[in-house]
């Protein structure tokens, strides 16, 4: 019986590009919330923009890539961190 070679589900594009997608609806979502009041004042702390949807990049990763290792998983999670903070930190700047 012949066994069938596995593959990481890394080198899957199609994965990658639904955990991107998860990041840019969590982009937008907090955009849209912007535009349609800008005088919106949450009384949260600065860190909750940040925290919250690294807490869902971390739990939606291992949905989007399923059977991904640790590495793979830590990897993933860390630029998806990266990207926000950046993105947040140029948001931040421009206003």
């Amino acid at each position: 019986m012949a066994t069938s070679v596995r593959t990481s589900n890394l080198k899957k594009p199609w994965a990658w590009l639904a955990a991107i997608a998860v990041f840019c609806l969590a982009l937008a979502s907090s955009t849209a919330l912007y535009v349609v009041n800008p005088a919106v004042r949450l009384q949260l702390p600065w860190w909750t923009a940040v925290a919250a949807p690294v807490l869902v990049y971390a739990l939606v990763l291992p949905l989007c890539v399923p059977r991904m290792r640790i590495g793979g998983w830590l990897a993933g999670f860390f630029t998806l961190a990266v990207l926000h903070v950046c993105i947040a930190l140029a948001t931040a700047w421009l206003y």
